[in-house]
C-alpha cells in the first residue's frame, strides 16, 4: 500500500512535469508560428482585411505560388540596405505577398527587366494590381523574409481565437498586424513531404 504523502509527491511530480512539458510546447510553436491578421487590400482575392494567417517562421518551402510574409522596404532603397529581418516582431513594419519568381528563374513580365532573379533574392508580387511590391523595389533578399504562410485561419477555428495580438502594424495599405501563436495545429506542408 502506498503512504498517502508519497501518492501525493507523486501526483505533484507528474502535474510539474505536465506543465513543464506544456511549456516547452508552447515555447518551441512561439518560436517557429506567427499568426497575422491582414490590414488592407494587396493581397486581395486572396486575402482581405481581417483575415487571419498562420506563418511558419523560417525561408523553407519558399517556391512562386507560396505567400510570404517580409520586411517592409525603405522608401526609395527597397530592401538593398537593410539588415536582416529580426525576429522581434514590434521593431519591423511587415508586408505580406506572393512569390512569383525565385533565384535563377527569368523575372516576370510585370517586372519589366531583362535576365533572372539573382541568387538570394525572390520576386513578390501582391494579388491586388495597384499592390507595393517588387515592381517598384525590386528583387527580395530572402534574408527579408520573416516565414512563409502555412494555412489561412477562419474566424471560427478555434486557433485563430487563441492568438493574442501584439499590435506591429504597417501605416500603409499593405499592413499587418503580427501576433504571436499558441497553435499546435499541424503544418500541412510537413505532411505533404515539402
Amino acid at each position: 500500500m502506498t503512504h498517502p504523502r508519497t501518492a501525493r509527491r507523486v501526483g505533484l511530480l507528474a502535474t510539474g512535469a505536465a506543465v513543464a512539458v506544456a511549456a516547452g510546447v508552447a515555447a518551441y510553436v512561439r518560436r517557429q508560428y506567427v499568426a497575422i491578421t491582414v490590414e488592407g487590400m494587396s493581397m486581395s482575392p486572396a486575402l482581405y482585411p481581417g483575415d487571419k494567417v498562420l506563418v511558419r517562421r523560417g525561408i523553407r518551402g519558399i517556391r512562386p505560388g507560396r505567400i510570404v510574409v517580409l520586411a517592409r522596404p525603405r522608401s526609395g532603397e527597397g530592401w538593398r540596405r537593410l539588415a536582416p529581418a529580426g525576429r522581434d516582431l514590434d521593431a519591423t513594419s511587415w508586408y505580406i505577398k506572393r512569390v512569383v519568381a525565385v533565384s535563377g528563374q527569368p523575372y516576370p513580365e510585370v517586372m519589366k527587366r531583362e535576365g533572372v532573379v539573382p541568387s538570394g533574392h525572390v520576386v513578390v508580387i501582391g494579388d491586388h494590381p495597384h499592390s507595393e511590391d517588387s515592381k517598384q523595389h525590386g528583387p527580395c533578399p530572402v534574408d527579408q523574409i520573416l516565414g512563409v504562410q502555412v494555412r489561412k485561419l477562419s474566424m471560427t477555428d478555434p486557433a485563430a481565437a487563441a492568438v493574442p495580438d501584439l499590435g506591429a502594424v504597417v501605416f500603409d495599405d499593405d499592413a499587418v498586424v503580427l501576433s504571436e501563436d499558441d497553435i499546435r495545429a499541424a503544418d500541412p506542408t510537413r505532411r505533404e513531404g515539402a
